[in-house]
């Protein structure tokens, strides 16, 4: 075996490990044929995968060979909370007093990878809302807060990748759309998203700066399409109000992305 084949193979165990983990996290006690269906792994090297993650402590067997993750995962969860902390307990008024304003829920997330990952919510008030639970990871091409993100990196491209994928008949899968839509949020200063990640769904999203042209994190509403479609204008505007305002409590740059 060649070292580049080590290496290929070694990053396929990796992945299969955490796709295993994230599968657990969804549906607690599932059985290794419905981790397997879930991640889109095969069963065998499914199997084989979850008896070392048991024998290191990240799963538990539960009754009739189903697995869970273990309490020692929870350590994770804790150090990324604890790296959060500054900057949501910065960002909870203005997220309250945006669900106060306008009566949806309100969003905070920062980028991690190649992914936006939530980092806190505030629940909305009216009727049917849309929940995402913290730590869940968004695509950056198909989402408001995804495009607030990528608008003002050079590297945005490297950061999408070269095949954008589809998860709506909205969603935008050419590059060359994606960089017109990116020019447009640098030129509004908030990026909308129009049921690209999920159908039924509409997000407005304004950028939190912690340097001229470095967006620190975003601020979101999320609703069902029929309660925002017609308000992205001025949701843009009281979104980029409440984020400037958690940019200025940080000590941050203050202009637009």
């Amino acid at each position: 075996m060649t070292r580049a084949t080590r290496a290929t193979v070694s990053t396929a165990v990796v992945r299969r490990a955490f796709l295993i983990l994230e599968a657990l996290r969804e549906i607690p006690g599932s059985d290794c044929a419905e981790i397997a269906a879930s991640s889109g792994e095969d069963a065998g090297l499914v199997n084989e995968t979850l008896r070392v993650l048991h024998n290191e402590g990240y799963v538990v067997m539960m009754d009739g060979n189903r697995y869970a993750l273990a309490y020692r995962m929870t350590r994770f969860a804790e150090d990324a909370r604890r790296r959060s902390a500054s900057l949501r307990a910065v960002a909870r008024p203005y997220l309250e007093a945006v669900t106060e304003e306008v009566g949806e829920t309100a969003n905070l997330l920062v980028l991690e990878g190649r992914v936006a990952v939530y980092v806190d919510q505030v629940q909305g008030t009216r009727g049917v809302q849309v929940h995402r639970e913290v730590g869940r990871a968004l695509p950056l091409h198909a989402t408001a807060s995804g495009k607030v993100l990528l608008a003002p990196r050079s590297d945005w491209r490297e950061l999408v990748g070269p095949a954008l994928e589809r998860f709506t008949k909205a969603t935008i899968t050419d590059i060359s759309e994606l960089e017109r839509e990116l020019r447009g949020v640098r030129r509004r200063g908030y990026a909308v998203e129009a049921e690209e990640n999920e159908a039924g769904v509409r997000c407005v999203a304004g950028p939190v700066l912690s340097a001229p042209r470095h967006v620190a994190a975003t601020v979101s509403v999320s609703a069902p399409t029929q309660r925002l479609a017609g308000r992205e204008r001025e949701l843009g505007k009281t979104l980029q109000h409440h984020a400037l305002g958690i940019s200025n409590a940080l000590g941050y740059a203050t202009e637009r992305c």
